[in-house]
């Protein structure tokens, strides 16, 4: 084992690029871990529509996407995008009845 990383609540999905680990934790956490050495490289709380969210899924997907399965009601999904300008990621989300 290269490393480990402990975290206070227990994770409902994670999915990896190669250069990063994504964990989703039931806390509604989402977190990036440097896949080489574990480090934090950024974490974000999940919301919809201002109110937390747990992430059941998670799925890299090409360009720098992260697609993301929450469990709300009704029918969500959401894009983590990053913006290749500021290296930020913005959270990008669509509603369906």
């Amino acid at each position: 084992m290269q490393w480990q990383y402990r975290a206070d609540h227990p994770a409902t999905a994670l999915d990896t690029d190669g250069d990063t680990v994504y964990v989703a934790y039931n806390s509604g956490v989402l977190i990036a871990l440097d896949a080489n050495d574990g480090s934090v490289r950024w974490h974000t709380e999940l919301k919809v529509d201002g109110a937390p969210t747990t992430a059941l899924s998670l799925a890299v997907a090409p360009q720098g996407h992260l697609l993301i399965g929450p469990s709300t009601a009704g029918s969500w999904s959401a894009r983590l995008d990053r913006d290749p300008e500021s290296e930020a990621f913005v959270l990008r989300s669509s509603h369906a009845s």
